[in-house]
């Protein structure tokens, strides 16, 4: 069973992705345990941006490890020089498949 922090982003991810139509089903918290993890880490007044801020701290030093995941879109929000380098789309297209 993850730790109380892993739930805390779970949380915080499953309530940000709500409002994108997405969902995140690692588990089903009930309310009891979602209140508690909210308690227990507060977030800030500026959660978004510092969610952000810390995903990008984690990646910043391994750019090349975001291509196919939403880290990239991180990279490009905070580093106005990021260039993904691949395109999923042209990775499909170059490839040795016939049609």
């Amino acid at each position: 069973m993850p730790r109380a922090t892993s739930y805390g982003v779970i949380t915080s991810l499953n309530r940000i992705l709500t409002g994108y139509g997405q969902r995140l089903h690692f588990t089903r918290l009930p309310v009891s345990l979602n209140s508690s993890v909210v308690q227990a880490f507060p977030r800030t007044s500026n959660f978004k941006e510092d969610i952000l801020q810390a995903f990008y701290d984690g990646i910043k030093h391994k750019p090349k490890t975001t291509f196919g995941n939403v880290k990239a879109d991180v990279l490009a929000d905070k580093d106005p020089h990021f260039q993904c380098g691949n395109n999923f789309c042209n990775v499909i297209r170059n490839s040795f498949w016939h049609g």
